[in-house]
């Protein structure tokens, strides 16, 4: 599994916003700093705001943590940790949804400062017409 680059990112987003337009969720977790810096932006670093409540113009309330995988790879003498804080931060999440979507406890809302981009219709590839059978 490799990270994906700009270019796969930039082809992917136009879904995402899609989907985030239709779907309006109450939050988005964002599991990674890929998805994170998708959301809000390319100098957004979760490790110093993993587990809070983060406003993204164009998909609302965010919750960055980081992904399950990392917790996976953790060293042996840290994996305990690492699992722990993570589900804390999933626990923040459930908070977040139990109060409606208010302030989540000792965590402040932080205002995203990446402009929002313009949403627009994805580009779906047409499929070329089927070929008769019997023909090459």
């Amino acid at each position: 599994h490799k990270k994906p680059n700009g270019a796969q990112i930039r082809a992917c987003k136009p879904w995402l916003e899609e989907e985030v337009q239709l779907v309006r969720p109450k939050v988005v977790v964002a599991l990674g700093s890929t998805a994170a810096q998708s959301l809000l932006g390319g100098s957004f670093r979760v490790t110093r705001h993993r587990g809070e409540v983060v406003t993204s113009d164009w998909a609302g309330p965010v919750i960055p943590t980081v992904h399950p995988s990392s917790v996976l790879r953790a060293p042996d003498e840290l994996r305990a940790e690492a699992r722990r804080d993570f589900f804390r931060d999933i626990a923040k999440v459930a908070d977040y949804l139990k109060k409606g979507g208010g302030m989540v406890q000792g965590t402040a809302v932080r205002q995203s400062t990446v402009a929002p981009p313009r949403l627009r219709q994805p580009a779906i590839p047409k499929r070329p017409a089927p070929r008769a059978r019997g023909t090459s």
